[in-house]
């Protein structure tokens, strides 16, 4: 992993040893397979998703999108790498070894031990996201369900290899912007005291409006709500959507939280919320629709939605 700063600000790129690459700015996530000649240093990419702006390696070269001239050339020598690109050289400094990937977790705790802050917890002991003993008691069962929902933060597929959380990472390593947080209280059921003031990133997939008047279909979509305290909400568009904002209100009795005024259709919290998200079944006359989840985070819901290739299950107890 390499990071450096663009005119989008800093950004982290990533190449994986499989042929894939991803590059994260403070815009969003650029991903995609690439191809590289160590010898002459050509390099070749194709982009798959390409969501942060004017950055990665998709607008290195306005002339020829992802693909590079023969004097485009990248160069590593142990932890810098060098980028010619015509009359211009960049170098870029290594923010994560390549053997970092690998997840290391020597007191089995569920928070791997690059950024466990307490790497000797006792066996059986309940962490908190720096991997240090948190307070409260907690079944076995309880705490089981807690470290493999942490495992799978970092590695979704349980194969033992960090997947995009690298990138976010070092993207996090080179803007300095790593904080420590409590996990967010999930309520039961929304209601305006919980959502006035609040900043929320609504993300499904199917379909809707782009910024620039497109219908789309069976796509990711993402949405910044900013729920005001005079119960206005504006949704900025992230993701395949336009910028809007109304009224917003909820059910007293049933959580419903819906916008506009109609109250025959809107969002309810279900089971399956976790530390990064809210999940919610959108209703139309009470019959479900669709499942949007409700992230805390920008980096969260875009790098999520980004991986989506169809409808987020539903909660089938509901």
């Amino acid at each position: 992993a390499w990071g450096e700063s663009d005119a989008s600000g800093p950004f982290a790129l990533v190449f994986y040893s499989n042929g894939y690459y991803v590059h994260v700015n403070k815009i969003g996530i650029e991903y995609g397979t690439y191809n590289w000649n160590s010898s002459t240093g050509h390099l070749i990419s194709s982009v798959i998703i390409d969501n942060n702006g004017g950055g990665g390696l998709s607008d290195w070269d306005p002339n020829t999108p992802g693909n590079y001239s023969e004097n485009d050339t990248f160069f590593v020598n142990e932890d810098t790498l060098t980028v010619i690109d015509g009359d211009e050289t960049s170098i870029f400094k290594r923010v994560i070894h390549k053997t970092s990937t690998i997840i290391t977790d020597t007191d089995d705790d569920g928070v791997p031990d690059q950024w466990d802050k307490c790497q000797d917890t006792p066996k059986g002991l309940w962490t908190d996201k720096s991997g240090c003993p948190a307070s409260g008691i907690y079944t076995i069962e309880q705490m089981n369900q807690a470290v493999l929902k942490e495992r799978m933060k970092y590695d979704p597929d349980l194969d033992g290899v960090i997947d995009l959380k690298v990138a976010i990472h070092a993207l996090q390593i080179i803007t300095d912007t790593i904080v420590e947080t409590s996990d967010p209280v999930i309520p039961e059921k929304f209601s305006m005291d919980w959502l006035r003031g609040r900043t929320l990133y609504q993300a499904w997939y199917g379909s809707f409006e782009d910024s620039n008047g497109n219908y789309l279909s069976k796509v990711p979509v993402v949405v910044k709500v900013f729920f005001g305290n005079d119960d206005i909400a504006t949704a900025t568009g992230l993701m395949n959507f336009n910028t809007d904002s109304g009224n917003y209100n909820v059910d007293a009795n049933s959580g419903l939280l819906y916008f506009g005024g109609d109250s025959s259709e809107g969002n309810k919290i279900v089971c399956g919320s976790t530390s990064q998200y809210i999940k919610t079944h959108y209703l139309k006359n009470g019959v479900y629709n669709n499942t949007d989840l409700y992230f805390f985070n920008e980096i969260d819901a875009m790098n999520s939605a980004a991986l989506w290739g169809g409808q987020i299950p539903k909660c089938n107890t509901e």
